[in-house]
């Protein structure tokens, strides 16, 4: 079986927005989760033409877990004043 594109990009964009660079990580983060969640949705229409169910767990679970992480430091995060 081939693995389905959608859930290479959302493993490989939820691994990047981990990544220290200069772009912006939340869009990569939300890019992952919703590229995950049209890759299960197009497998399971598949009938087992494509795989990559790991892949894309792995990819909404990495994007999931900045998301929350940048969410968590926006309302709970205050800066101490000098």
């Amino acid at each position: 079986m081939k693995k389905h594109p959608y859930a290479i990009v959302s493993l490989v964009l939820g691994i990047s927005s981990f990544l220290p660079l200069p772009l912006l990580n939340l869009d990569k983060a939300l890019m992952a989760v919703i590229f995950g969640f049209l890759a299960l949705r197009q497998i399971d229409k598949s009938d087992e033409a494509y795989s990559g169910q790991g892949l894309v767990y792995a990819g909404l679970a990495l994007g999931g877990i900045y998301i929350a992480l940048m969410i968590h430091l926006f309302f709970f995060y205050k800066p101490v004043s000098v």
